[in-house]
């Protein structure tokens, strides 16, 4: 009779909770994300059966949970877990939402009632990491322990929501921001609507030639911006004295 070699992973809740264990590893136990060891010191010396605790505790309207993705693992002990006959994966979510102990769901093939999913009530024990094969589940944190890219099932309906409402937001008071201060700039400028420049007299602009002379001096900017810059569409025609421009 053959002997079944087993390692480490083996054991039952060999990391405690929250905490997947991974024989290629050389720490065999890690905290799944959004979880820390509930005694560090203990894990220093490699004493991992306290597991884990969560570092940010849970919303529970299901507004600000999210789901954490788990692939190639053994689900954890079913003890305390429930079937829910003929629900999709985004229904079990929705559902695993509603209550504030539901801690994870897979999708599960339920003999009596064809394809379901499974929801565990309170920790996550005894969950392995297999370098192929396994199922996939999804274990609740806060949502602000994702990056956005690992929300549940469904994308993270209520998380990627969220994200997509915060880009949008941003890029949107960007243009506006952008668009004010390009505004501004022309405002400041001198130019109208039409991309033409006004031209505001002051007493800087004008020179007296003569105190009895009804003829004014004026500074060459201000002859430039009259004339969009001596543009021909401002040429009223040329003589012997140059062209002569509408202003």
């Amino acid at each position: 009779m053959g002997v079944v070699s087993q390692d480490r992973c083996d054991r039952y809740a060999n990391c405690g909770a929250y905490a997947s264990c991974d024989p290629s590893s050389v720490g065999e136990c890690e905290c799944l994300r959004g979880f820390e060891p509930k005694v560090a010191s203990d894990w220093k010396l490699r004493i991992w059966s306290g597991g884990c605790m969560r570092k940010r505790s849970l919303d529970c309207d299901g507004k600000g949970d999210g789901f954490l993705g788990l692939e190639y693992v053994k689900v954890p002990d079913t003890l305390r877990s429930w079937a829910e006959p003929g629900l999709s994966l985004e229904a079990c979510e929705e559902e695993c939402l509603k209550k504030c102990s539901c801690s994870a769901y897979a999708s599960a093939d339920i003999s009596e009632g064809g394809l379901g999913c499974l929801m565990w009530d309170g920790d996550l024990v005894d969950l392995r990491v297999y370098s192929d094969g396994g199922q996939e589940i999804y274990a609740r944190v806060a949502a602000l322990e994702l990056d956005g890219s690992a929300i549940g099932h469904s994308g993270g309906l209520q998380g990627k929501k969220k994200l997509l409402v915060t880009i949008l937001t941003i890029i949107l008071g960007s243009l506006l921001f952008v668009l004010f201060g390009y505004c501004w700039w022309r405002k400041a400028k001198g130019f109208d609507m039409n991309g033409r420049r006004d031209v505001e007299l002051n007493a800087n602009d004008i020179e007296e030639n003569d105190k009895n002379s009804e003829l004014s001096l004026f500074n060459i900017s201000v002859i430039a911006a009259a004339t969009n810059n001596f543009s021909e569409s401002n040429m009223l025609g040329k003589g012997g004295f140059g062209p002569v421009y509408k202003v």
